[in-house]
């Protein structure tokens, strides 16, 4: 009887399958129809010939087909198996991407347009329960393609995404970037983000750069950078807000607590890590936090600073496999933001943080050796007056990692 039970449960899988296979068979042939449709119609829109306009029932259909062709492909077995086809797919979204910043402004309402439907049609595909995991992860992979295009919905999306936990690590990787390009594009009036739209995503990312994870002792080495490599996404992600507080969360202290390498922090974050913790750190505004104390972030900032131009000095000299560090650009990220350090603060103990340390980038940019021991002898001299990053909460304390007092 449970033989019977299983065969015939076993059997509606089976058919299960074949008509969701089926159906996509089906939906793409109707699309490569819909295509032929508008095939001298899309052209004509991406190559700013025609304007695309929103209210116009055919330029909003032609849109829409454009994007399903970039996004529906991807949820195909056929498609991942044969050889270059995802690539194809991902050149020719990158054509179109190109064709509309390459012919603006007759594109730019197309440019939106076109964003909008991608955005629609890859979430279709990564909330898709039937999609498979790699095409969960090209459709993640698209919503940073479109990053670039600036719409803040964009935002709202990946926030869900980043907090489902129905989702791989790779989604949640490719989502994570997405928001990090989508957050570093140019400054406009007003915001392209709303305060209340980057709390919302903070309030995702944060959780991930704070999560503890343990590993056991056999391990493989890949397994724990894997962490490593989602995490410093996710670092990259937060740095780009510019609010030490928001609502509930402190970027700022999670960034702090990674860029100390606090020995709460589990794993211990790698250098790479640390490095855009403390990029993020420096470019933060305290106007926007009277709580926050600057001082703090700025010592470690320096004690950050001084280990890293000492194993610069290490491996000025190395080439190849070897050479851990893109030194020089390193070393050109670091200069800017403690130069916007400089500029943004009016905390004298901050302002002279960044006159130490501007220096030591300077010499780490241009593949000099470069002096921490001033730097050594400063921070011996001058300590920061504050214990907590935030005034009045005990926890938000930070510790220096073991063997770098």
């Amino acid at each position: 009887m449970l033989q019977r039970l299983f065969s015939a449960s076993l059997l509606l899988l089976l058919l299960a399958g074949v008509v969701w296979a089926q159906s996509l068979a089906d939906g793409q042939e109707a699309l490569d129809r819909k295509y032929r449709e508008y095939r001298t119609l899309i052209p004509q829109l991406f190559k700013g010939e025609v304007q695309a306009s929103p209210s116009e029932k055919q330029h909003a259909e032609a849109v829409d087909v454009a994007a399903k062709m970039v996004t529906y492909p991807l949820n195909s077995s056929r498609n991942e198996k044969e050889a270059g086809r995802i690539d194809e797919i991902f050149r020719s979204l990158d054509n179109d991407l190109k064709q509309i910043d390459r012919n603006k402004p007759n594109t730019q309402a197309l440019g939106q347009m076109y964003a909008q439907q991608v955005r629609v049609h890859a979430m279709e595909v990564i909330t898709f329960e039937q999609a498979s995991m790699l095409a969960r992860v090209n459709a993640a992979r698209v919503l940073a393609r479109i990053a670039s295009q600036g719409q803040p919905e964009l935002a709202d999306d990946l926030a869900k995404v980043i907090a489902d936990q129905t989702q791989s690590d790779g989604v949640r990787y490719w989502a994570l970037r997405a928001l990090r390009e989508l957050m570093a594009l140019p400054a406009q009036m007003p915001p392209l983000l709303s305060r209340e739209r980057e709390e919302k995503c903070m309030t995702v990312v944060v959780p991930l750069v704070e999560r503890t994870q343990t590993f056991p002792r056999n391990a493989q080495a890949e397994e724990v950078e894997g962490f490593r490599f989602l995490r410093r996404e996710a670092v990259r992600a937060l740095s780009q807000t510019r609010y030490p507080v928001l609502g509930q969360v402190r970027p700022a202290l999670a960034l702090l607590r990674i860029a100390a390498a606090d020995p709460r922090v589990v794993p211990p974050p790698r250098l790479d890590e640390r490095l855009e913790a403390v990029i993020g750190l420096a470019q933060m505004r305290p106007d926007l936090s009277p709580d926050y104390q600057q001082d703090l972030a700025a010592f470690f900032i320096a004690r950050f600073v001084r280990e890293f131009a000492k194993l610069a000095n290490d491996q000025q000299n190395t080439r190849g496999t070897d050479r851990t560090q893109p030194w020089k650009i390193d070393g050109a990220r670091l200069g800017e933001a403690l130069a916007a350090m400089k500029a943004g603060t009016k905390n004298p103990y901050a302002s002279k943080v960044a006159d130490q340390c501007i220096p030591l980038a300077a010499a780490i940019e241009k593949g000099a050796t470069a002096n921490p021991g001033d730097l050594s002898d400063w921070l011996a001299n001058n300590p920061p007056t504050s214990t907590q990053l935030f005034k009045g909460v005990p926890e938000s304390t930070v510790q220096a990692a073991q063997g770098t007092e």
